[in-house]
């Protein structure tokens, strides 16, 4: 239900109506609700400013373009590595030459295979766009589960969902995958938005409807800058 409560803040205004209609799904007073949307839109402000510092630490550039002596800003990830920008073909085909041996080392070395959990919801599984990316790659955001004391649970699942919710799924503390998950958790305690919150490349490598597991690879060495949509 938090999670549904922090779509409908991303979505728009908070209006009484929605409130109220939280509140009721939730089964809480409305002045209660009212808080909890209030401190989730208080979250996204924060996220603006995080990122406006990062930027200004980076030279006022998060995504400069890769391209020798180019200095603009990069419109595209190399779809190799995800970790460099161009601002178009003209620098990204100049630059395959000296990039090449480092776009593949980045990914054979540093993106880990892992199997994440669709979360089953009957709201949000009526959404088209729920869970529905089979191919291609996105920015997600890594938290922590559950809100105050709960937060302490943390060996259990990490949540990974992306801005549209193509992906929303959990990501356990599994066989084979116990060093990916102690890697993200050490750097979102230690370095993510208000120690909750990191922000990776995500993969799409298998995603069959009907099935209760997706099949990503993500790069846990490689924190990205806080989004502006970050709801820790």
């Amino acid at each position: 239900l938090l999670q549904e409560i922090k779509i409908i803040t991303m979505e728009g205004e908070l209006t009484r109506e929605k409130i109220e209609q939280m509140a009721e799904m939730v089964g809480c007073d409305v002045d209660h609700m009212a808080k909890m949307m209030e401190e989730l839109r208080l979250d996204r402000e924060l996220a603006k400013e995080e990122r406006a510092r990062q930027r200004a630490e980076a030279g006022g550039n998060l995504k400069p373009c890769a391209g020798q002596n180019c200095g603009k800003n990069g419109k595209k990830r190399c779809t190799g590595c995800y970790v460099v920008f161009y601002c178009g073909e003209p620098c990204q085909r100049g630059s395959w030459l000296g990039h090449k041996a480092e776009c593949k080392r980045v990914r054979e070395e540093e993106f880990r295979m892992v199997n994440i959990r669709k979360w089953e919801n009957q709201t949000l599984n009526t959404r088209p766009n729920h869970n529905a990316l089979t191919k291609g790659h996105c920015i997600v955001q890594v938290n922590f589960i559950g809100v105050g004391d709960q937060q302490k649970i943390r060996n259990k699942e990490l949540k990974v969902w992306s801005q549209e919710y193509t992906i929303n799924a959990f990501l356990a503390r599994g066989k084979g995958q116990e060093e990916v998950y102690d890697k993200l958790k050490k750097d979102i305690e230690e370095k993510g938005f208000k120690g909750n919150a990191g922000f990776y490349v995500a993969v799409v490598k298998s995603n069959i409807q009907g099935e209760k597991m997706m099949q990503i690879e993500i790069n846990p060495e490689r924190m990205l800058p806080t989004e502006p949509w970050a709801n820790p």
